[in-house]
């Protein structure tokens, strides 16, 4: 995949605030690289040399290891990695494809030179930033939850308005991924689901689940 800046049909954040001869710059230092479902796109602890941006497809963002865990998925449009987002310019995650996927990599100076001489970029990119913290922050709290029903819950009100945007969606990875996500083992998994499909809040088959009242099901969070 090879596109230019300049007739890029996704409009990412950071080029919607560049001048002409910044989106030039930026066209010279970007690469467009595609994955497949289950390729690692960039692991914990090796240094970020890269912006990167989700163009299109799914991704895990997780720690790997023994008592790893799947701290969100994204979809497509979304920064995956870049300034601020890491501690000692290091990656804190790994992401993994769960789906085929493209990505777009921007030279981590071309990104600092755009911070430093672009204010409107400085502020849009910082607002992308808070909405990113903002989420994970989100799931980690629920997470840190010890009741396996809400954080059953909480996953599937989350990917039905996050990732799917559908009350009626077939998950594009598997069972063990959804429950290191969901943060249960798999004898609450099985327990839970059979109360909220008995209590007719959602129905599910295989990989499929569909939220018959997610409005009632978003209650129970609060």
């Amino acid at each position: 995949m090879d596109i230019d800046c300049h007739s890029c049909p996704i409009n990412c954040f950071l080029k919607k605030s560049l001048t002409p001869s910044e989106v030039n710059l930026l066209n010279d230092n970007h690469a467009f690289v595609s994955y497949k479902a289950k390729e690692n796109i960039f692991r914990k602890g090796l240094p970020v040399n890269y912006l990167k941006i989700l163009l299109t497809g799914k991704v895990k963002l997780h720690i790997e290891g023994k008592n790893g865990n799947i701290l969100k998925f994204e979809k497509g449009q979304k920064m995956l990695s870049g300034p601020v987002l890491t501690l000692d310019n290091i990656h804190q995650y790994s992401a993994t494809a769960i789906t085929n996927v493209d990505v777009c990599f921007i030279n981590i100076d071309t990104v600092n030179i755009f911070l430093q001489q672009n204010h409107q970029s400085v502020l849009d990119y910082f607002s992308k930033f808070s909405v990113i913290c903002n989420e994970l922050q989100s799931t980690l709290n629920l997470m840190a939850n010890q009741n396996p029903k809400l954080k059953l819950i909480y996953s599937l009100v989350y990917l039905s308005e996050q990732i799917y945007e559908s009350t009626n969606f077939e998950i594009e990875f598997s069972k063990k991924e959804l429950l290191e996500f969901v943060g249960i083992s798999n004898e609450n998994y099985k327990k839970e689901l059979k109360w909220l499909i008995k209590s007719d809040l959602i129905q599910h088959h295989n990989k499929k689940f569909i939220l018959n009242d997610i409005l009632k099901l978003k209650k129970m969070l609060v």
